[in-house]
């Protein structure tokens, strides 16, 4: 059942402070054009003896993509360094090109295609991409598991956002989707973590993403962060002070230098 947040830090909600031990995390970030319309949404998995909880959830609908890959580093360093998937469709290629290029975030999971599908891969290489594209392929292997680990009951949903999305997804035609006029961002963290789930080299790694948790010292809490503000440059150009008092000045549409 879901149960209220401890903790709320802006859009992002906490269940479950990260702990340390025999446990692990992964995040899972969906992405929106921050436009006021569909959200961009994460989820963080915690991992616990092949068991699985939703500890902490983000959802906001009016982010930049420069503003969202500062936030998936934050909750990512909150959460042990937590390794992330980022839906690459649309926008999320930019935001994975801050990521990497710019931010030099080093916790992502790529993929790649073979033999027409797509497969997880923890290392970069010349045929690997960032983070993983929704298909229909990806989306349908990633709700049937998701139906079979919440039956199972080795998946724990906390959030009443997740639990109230889920209400009203179900099938439409070959693929499932948001009833109309709702919303299945959230969702469509976990149906991404329920695809990573199934790939063989995710099992392989489990146990080394708990290893690599247990050998670190955490901080419990979330890292103080600075508001964003307005900057104007000499030449008169507005931007905005990000948290490490970087300025960043927009350059064009949700492109900032």
């Amino acid at each position: 059942q879901p149960i209220d947040a401890v903790s709320i830090q802006g859009d992002l909600k906490i269940f479950e402070h990260p702990q340390d031990g025999e446990v692990g995390y992964v995040m899972i970030a969906d992405v929106a054009e921050g436009v006021g319309a569909d959200y961009s949404a994460i989820s963080v998995i915690k991992i616990d003896n092949k068991k699985y909880t939703q500890v902490a959830v983000y959802k906001n609908n009016m982010v930049t993509p420069l503003e969202y890959a500062h936030k998936i580093m934050e909750i990512s360093k909150l959460y042990h360094d937590a390794y992330c998937l980022v839906e690459s469709n649309s926008i999320g290629n930019q935001v994975l090109y801050i990521l990497e290029s710019e931010l030099e975030f080093k916790r992502l999971f790529y993929t790649k295609r073979e033999n027409n599908k797509i497969v997880l891969e923890l290392c970069k290489t010349p045929k690997n991409k960032f983070g993983v594209r929704s298909t229909s392929s990806t989306k349908n292997l990633g709700c049937n598991r998701l139906k079979e680990l919440v039956k199972q009951s080795v998946l724990k949903i906390n959030s009443y956002d997740t639990f109230e999305e889920l209400t009203n997804f179900a099938s439409n035609g070959k693929t499932f989707q948001a009833s109309s006029g709702c919303t299945d961002d959230l969702v469509m963290t976990l149906v991404l973590f329920a695809w990573l789930n199934i790939q063989p080299s995710f099992k392989e790694y489990e146990t080394e993403i708990v290893k690599d948790s247990k050998n670190l010292t955490f901080n419990q809490h979330l890292p103080p962060t600075l508001p964003i503000i307005t900057a104007i440059s000499p030449l008169g150009e507005e931007g905005f002070v990000d948290a490490d008092n970087n300025v960043w000045i927009e350059v064009g549409k949700n492109s900032f230098r």
